[in-house]
């Protein structure tokens, strides 16, 4: 979308929901969820990715939609599930025949699949986001100033952008922990010496620097946006960045990959290809903050305004996946951590692994999810 007042509305809507006071006051909402995360890995370990789908998910329809009934939450994920694989792979760059030879676009509809895939894609988006966006339309509509479809768009963009980045992040994480087995032991082994017999919450993050660690490893070793997401640049004139020209109105597409690997930058103590936590713990000035040095969130007037939500999110996740469960690689099978998706948002092949409660740790969430389920119902 070009700068105008159609974006700068949207924007400045996201941004009043998405403010680090607003994150804050989710927290009850992540906390609750987590539970509910850790009870669903518990009953259906293997399907992990399906489970983070549901809690990144369910908290996005409760902040956009005022939705929590458990089951339509998790119609709507497997809807919407169908329809993001879809339009991430045909975003990108060279999925369709057009994107190489672009004098195809002048073919009629009939001679030109993507598009006839491209607007239903659309058309199933618009469908779906406009009969969520009742739930929220009276309420927020005039409060806003947008009209239906654009207020059915910026929940939808706000709901994507929350779900599919976390899910991947967190299918990440597992790989890593599985692949990596020592930084989950260390992890475990800080948890357990702060929080004792309790789950950590948000309340911990500053006193469990490795698992904080983990987080911005995790996001820095996989970048889940690792072609970035593409900007326009300026369309009134060409720039010129060390000597190379910009024409006006190209499109910038940024190697996040690449700068994560950057030698120089993450490689000094530990090869920036491994996992390794400990390059953020050893540093003389500490861990950090969630958003150094973490590309993923974007740059600029663009960067990504749900980035405060997000790391809640994350930390309390993989905090509580420390904290319940050990992680580990099948017998006799190899992980292969460079097996990922090819999409805008990209996702772990599927991998095989154990995900096990630790002793005596099983009937405790059972437990803390029946509570929470409750709690759930009446946010």
């Amino acid at each position: 979308m070009p700068y105008g007042e159609t974006w700068r509305r949207q924007r400045s809507a996201f941004q009043r929901d998405m403010t680090p006071q607003k994150a804050t006051s989710y927290v009850p909402l992540i906390n609750a969820s987590c539970k509910v995360l850790m009870h669903a890995l518990l009953r259906s370990p293997e399907q992990f990715e399906e489970n983070f789908y549901k809690y990144s998910g369910g908290i996005m329809l409760k902040i956009c939609y005022g939705l929590s009934d458990e089951r339509e939450c998790d119609n709507v994920v497997k809807d919407l599930t169908k329809i993001w694989e879809a339009s991430l792979a045909a975003a990108v760059p060279g999925t369709n025949l057009v994107d190489l030879v672009p004098s195809l676009d002048y073919l009629p509809d009939f001679l030109s699949p993507w598009r006839k895939d491209a607007v239903r894609v659309r058309d199933e988006t618009r469908r779906i986001f406009t009969d969520l966006v009742q739930h929220v339309r009276e309420k927020n509509k005039e409060k806003l100033r947008l009209d239906d479809l654009d207020l059915a768009f910026l929940t939808a963009s706000v709901f994507e952008a929350g779900t599919d980045t976390t899910t991947a992040t967190l299918s990440t994480f597992i790989m890593a922990a599985a692949s990596y087995p020592s930084a989950l032991v260390a992890a475990q082994a800080e948890i357990d010496r702060v929080c004792g017999d309790r789950p950590p919450t948000i309340d911990d993050v500053e006193s469990l620097p490795f698992v904080k660690a983990m987080v911005k490893e995790t996001m820095r070793w996989r970048p889940v946006v690792a072609g970035g997401v593409p900007h326009q640049a300026t369309t009134t004139e060409d720039d010129y960045y060390n000597g190379m020209r910009i024409p006006a109105g190209a499109l910038v597409i940024v190697n996040q990959y690449g700068m994560a690997m950057n030698q120089t930058m993450y490689g000094q103590k530990y090869n920036a290809e491994i996992f390794e936590p400990r390059r953020w713990t050893d540093r003389p000035e500490g861990v950090g903050d969630m958003f150094e040095a973490n590309q993923g969130f974007g740059f600029g007037r663009r960067i990504c305004p749900g980035r405060h939500l997000a790391v809640k999110t994350l930390f309390i996740a993989v905090a509580n996946l420390c904290y319940w469960f050990d992680i580990r690689p099948r017998k006799g099978y190899s992980i292969d951590v460079h097996k990922f998706t090819s999409a805008l948002v990209v996702h772990p092949e599927p991998f095989k692994c154990y995900i096990m409660p630790r002793t005596g740790r099983a009937a405790h969430i059972e437990k803390e999810a029946e509570a929470a389920s409750e709690l759930l119902s009446n946010l």
